[in-house]
């Protein structure tokens, strides 16, 4: 198969621009770790356009697509047909009126968008805050949408400077785009989708993707609204003093705001396969808690 990647594309300025990158009827292209950033201001333009009519076997997998110019985040065509395949990308614009387009159709939602072809599921949508040459912010909170937020690929094992990028579970996750990074701030809260309800479930995402579910305890009245914050792609502080060889790489934080402390619920933790580490199954996967400094390890029906 033909091979684009780790490479870094850069728009800026003001004068007429149409595309980042630009993948004009590829055939048996892996397309990894891209970064396409548009700050243009030309509105008709596109970070990352991938054209398959009439071909197959595209793979695109662990891009950026991000335009904060005004213009379309990703324009992708034949997705959803001979074989090829697209999905744990972050695609992005902070248009309002031409954010994502498939098949020529425009589309405003992310979630509609994806919808039209039934592929990036475990792709997000959400401003990583890149600094102006394209390359990650470790300071801003937005970097969460890149870090830890690819899958582990065969031979993808360096980005384009040379550093170590993880190829097996075991090592690590993989961060979206052409350059790996590692954060150096928390991670903006996730959105709450519904609001909280007794006896009723409260979803969070984070750019379109879903954190957790919070089940609400119907015999009790609702006290603090949560704060979720979901750090992908690391692992957990201090959770080695109870299992030092068995971990995942993310671990969600829930809060309650306004230092409430009095609340009953059950939570529901979404989390992506490339996350297992060294964990061989699900079936072998529990829920932690920490509390007071202290992580407990809950087994049976308690996880």
């Amino acid at each position: 198969k033909g091979l684009i990647a780790n490479n870094k594309y850069v728009g800026k300025g003001t004068t007429t621009l149409y595309y980042g990158l630009y993948a004009n009827y590829p055939n048996n292209t892996r397309i990894y770790n891209n970064t396409a950033f548009v700050s243009n201001s030309y509105t008709s333009n596109y970070a990352f356009e991938a054209y398959m009519s009439g071909y197959s076997g595209n793979e695109i997998k662990n891009n950026l697509g991000i335009n904060i110019g005004g213009g379309t985040g990703a324009y992708l065509y034949n997705v959803s047909s001979s074989n090829n395949t697209s999905d744990y990308n972050n695609w992005y614009s902070s248009s309002t009126s031409n954010p994502f387009v498939y098949n020529g159709t425009t589309y405003t939602s992310f979630n509609a968008f994806r919808g039209a072809y039934g592929d990036d599921k475990n792709s997000l949508s959400y401003d990583p805050g890149l600094k102006f040459d394209g390359t990650p912010n470790p300071l801003d909170p937005g970097v969460w949408a890149v870090n830890g937020r690819g899958v582990q690929i065969a031979g993808n094992a360096a980005d384009i400077d040379g550093n170590p990028r993880p190829t097996l579970e075991a090592n690590g996750v993989p961060d979206l785009g052409a350059i790996e990074t590692v954060p150096q701030c928390e991670p903006p809260l996730a959105v709450p989708v519904n609001p909280p309800v007794v006896g009723g479930k409260q979803y969070f995402t984070f750019g379109f993707d879903t954190v957790a579910a919070i089940n609400w305890n119907a015999t009790l009245g609702l006290t603090a609204p949560l704060e979720v914050r979901q750090y992908s792609g690391a692992k957990a502080p201090g959770f080695s003093l109870i299992s030092p060889t068995k971990f995942m790489y993310f671990y969600t934080d829930v809060q309650p705001m306004g230092g409430l402390t009095t609340f009953d619920y059950n939570a529901e933790i979404y989390y992506k396969d490339p996350w297992r580490g060294t964990m061989p199954t699900e079936a072998n996967i529990k829920l932690a808690e920490l509390m007071n400094g202290t992580w407990y390890a809950y087994n049976g029906s308690n996880s």
